[in-house]
């Protein structure tokens, strides 16, 4: 019965049901699952034990998440044979710049009175769901995928761009230990795009195999798109931020009439998410994404994450609308685009 009802809750997101069991033969039967789907194998018969015993711990986890909130549902994915610390590592590693400056939008987005805020860019502008892969570079493709997403905004072909190059190429000298694959700063990256990107046919992704930033081998004669200065405030930047003091109505407002934008969060939560709208999270912000629609009716945000199709709902989760969940309002950002 116990197996019979996870697996029914793992085919229709049923989050009462429970993953962890006492019964050892059941403990084994899921791994054993698990492995199948995801194509899992190990080293060592040594390391499989220990990865079951990863496994097993995560179920508890899964069951808490679900007790914990009611309206989103968690369960096996891919990660369930990752520690905490193992996954924070990779897709919590987002490194926030405080020396960075923002430059927020004076322009005042707002919708009429009565009117709720509802829109979803996905495929309209926005390119395919990627997937990061073993790389903490979720900073690098929020930043690419926002470029692309406002090319398309400012009347540009959709263009899938390299995200490798701007993983690779962005410079952090002067920060030792950060950027590529140990975790960059979105606007950074933005920021470089200013010399132009080339497709991501040309120069594609590499890094998520093996976890490698890799040397940059940009060749700027092949670029597409650039990012774009404006002078805000008597500096010239390639991007604006949107909704000063955690605003949502004007980001909102913004996503409703103009296009996506680039969203950090917390995701320390998200490894099991399967579905629904996340409604309890903390804000502690180590993730990268783009909120690519909003809800208001039904309150959530749709964002687009960077862990491929086979997580969450296709590659994207909701957010609960108006409570500035898992931080989602704390920093949000559209690029300024043309053509090369």
């Amino acid at each position: 019965m116990m197996m019979r009802a996870v697996i029914l809750s793992l085919a229709f997101g049923i989050s009462s049901a429970k993953f962890f069991s006492e019964k050892d033969a059941s403990l084994k039967y899921m791994f054993k699952n698990f492995m199948e789907q995801y194509g899992k194998t190990y080293a060592s018969s040594d390391e499989e034990v220990a990865r079951f015993a990863i496994f097993v711990e995560n179920l508890k986890i899964i069951d808490a998440r679900n007790e914990k909130d009611s309206s989103a549902q968690h369960g096996i994915t891919k990660f369930a044979d990752m520690s905490s610390e193992e996954f924070k590592a990779i897709y919590n590693n987002y490194q926030y710049d405080p020396d960075y400056p923002r430059y927020f939008d004076e322009k005042t987005y707002s919708l009429p009175v009565g009117v709720k805020a509802s829109q979803d860019w996905t495929g309209v502008m926005t390119t395919p769901v990627k997937n990061q892969g073993a790389c903490g570079s979720c900073w690098a493709f929020s930043a690419t995928q926002q470029v692309e997403s406002d090319f398309m905004r400012v009347g540009g072909n959709e263009t899938i761009l390299s995200t490798q190059q701007v993983n690779s190429c962005t410079p952090y000298a002067s920060k030792a230990g950060i950027g590529g694959c140990y975790g960059g700063f979105v606007h950074r990256g933005i920021q470089y795009a200013r010399n132009g990107l080339e497709t991501d046919a040309e120069y594609p992704y590499m890094s998520g195999t093996r976890g490698a930033t890799r040397t940059c081998i940009a060749d700027l004669s092949e670029a597409e798109v650039k990012t774009v200065d404006l002078s805000i405030r008597e500096r010239e930047v390639g991007f604006t931020n949107v909704g000063v003091n955690r605003d949502e109505a004007t980001i909102a407002a913004y996503v409703a009439t103009t296009g996506p934008l680039t969203m950090i969060v917390d995701a320390s939560d998200w490894s099991s998410y399967t579905g629904g709208i996340v409604s309890s999270c903390s804000q502690y912000l180590n993730h990268a994404v783009q909120v690519v629609g909003v809800n208001e009716e039904e309150g959530y945000w749709k964002v687009r994450n960077s862990w491929g199709e086979n997580w969450g709902e296709s590659g994207y989760i909701r957010l609960e609308y108006g409570s500035n969940m898992c931080g989602c309002a704390e920093d949000c950002a559209y690029a300024h685009v043309e053509a090369v």
